[in-house]
């Protein structure tokens, strides 16, 4: 098994910054040759202490809109609500979550103008008694998602921070406001998708390999994943990492209301958390999903409390957790499937089928 020693620490710093890097940069980097470079990473990947790095694609600028939803169901419902989540073409993401609801904490990205879809797949659900309430959160923007700052961590010893000065910097830091998003799906084509549901996967295979498997040759590959940036299609890269050997056991959901104003300086201050984590702007104040230690825990909660008017708290079960690809099947012609046999009626065909 891997170490957590100061040269993964490196190598994951520099992942960090450059995940889009050459091993030939990254060596240089770090200071070790290409060759013994890409035999630690293989040891890394295979001990599952790094995953791998996945493009973090805007919805917004593709023509779809993130919807968070906190599912209450029965625990021994919990597998089928989770089916539903693989069976559905546009989820995102899902996590077991204990707190004021007990159940899944889910994001989509569904097609513009197609809430009423997921509503009613919801309602069917309930009607079905597999989930028991639900609850639906518009993020009003694209989160902003944060990656670990390893030099905080200290091998043998674990994260060092500064938690007095960090919660006294959030009344005088500048607020950070939302971005405005701007939709350029008229802009791409089929291949653009394939070449984004590649890029959801893992970077760190070979170029060739992408591009053989996302259809185009490598020529097309580097100048259309540029063009993807450029657009903001791709707005960054989160690097995926076993967060045990990190001693990030807490998977936290912190749901809070706030003024705007406290909002955007709280997600101006989670920038400079040395954890990883994923702040949601939304209509009564903002989610945040950080991964962290216990013992930092706590010190985090009483310092977001000073600014919020309510604060609502979820364990999340990382081991349960999954993201899903990028599903690029759902698009043609243009634009992306959603009527409600596609979103709805074909889904619950078959869970009900499965019940029997």
């Amino acid at each position: 098994m891997s170490s957590v020693d100061a040269l993964t620490l490196k190598i994951l710093s520099a992942l960090g910054k450059n995940p889009k890097a050459l091993l030939r940069s990254l060596s240089r980097d770090v200071g070790l040759s290409s060759v013994s470079l890409k035999k630690r990473i293989e040891r890394m990947l295979s001990d599952k202490l790094l995953y791998g790095v996945s493009a973090r694609i805007n919805p917004f600028t593709l023509g779809l809109k993130m919807e968070i939803v906190f599912v209450e169901a029965a625990p021994d419902k919990l597998a089928l609500v989770e089916r539903v989540c693989d069976l559905h073409p546009y989820a995102h993401y899902r996590v077991r979550c204990f707190g004021p609801i007990n159940g899944l904490f889910i994001i989509f990205y569904v097609p513009i103008d197609t809430t009423y879809l997921l509503i009613d797949l919801l309602e069917e659900l309930a009607k079905d008694n597999i989930i028991q309430k639900w609850i639906l959160e518009m993020p009003t923007s694209f989160p902003i998602g944060c990656e670990a700052d390893y030099s905080f961590y200290e091998p043998g010893v674990g994260w060092k921070f500064d938690w007095s000065k960090w919660a006294k910097s959030i009344e005088s830091i500048e607020p950070l406001e939302p971005k405005i998003e701007k939709n350029v799906l008229n802009l791409l084509d089929k291949i653009d998708m394939q070449i984004l549901r590649e890029l959801s996967k893992n970077i760190l295979r070979r170029r060739s390999d992408i591009a053989k498997d996302a259809g185009v040759e490598l020529y097309h590959l580097d100048k259309r994943w540029k063009r993807l940036e450029d657009l903001g299609v791709i707005e960054g890269y989160r690097i995926l990492v076993g967060m045990h050997f990190l001693q990030l056991t807490s998977h936290v959901l912190f749901k809070c209301k706030s003024s705007m104003r406290n909002s955007m300086r709280i997600a101006s201050a989670i920038k400079t958390l040395p954890f990883q984590s994923t702040f949601f702007f939304t209509s009564e104040g903002f989610i945040l999903y950080i991964m962290m230690t216990p013992i930092d825990y706590s010190l985090l909660a009483s310092a977001l409390r000073e600014y919020c008017e309510r604060m609502e708290v979820y364990w999340c079960d990382y081991h349960s957790s999954l993201r899903y690809y990028f599903y690029d099947e759902a698009f043609s012609n243009g634009s992306w499937r959603s009527d409600i046999d596609f979103m709805v009626n074909s889904i619950l065909e078959k869970i009900r089928e499965e019940r029997k």
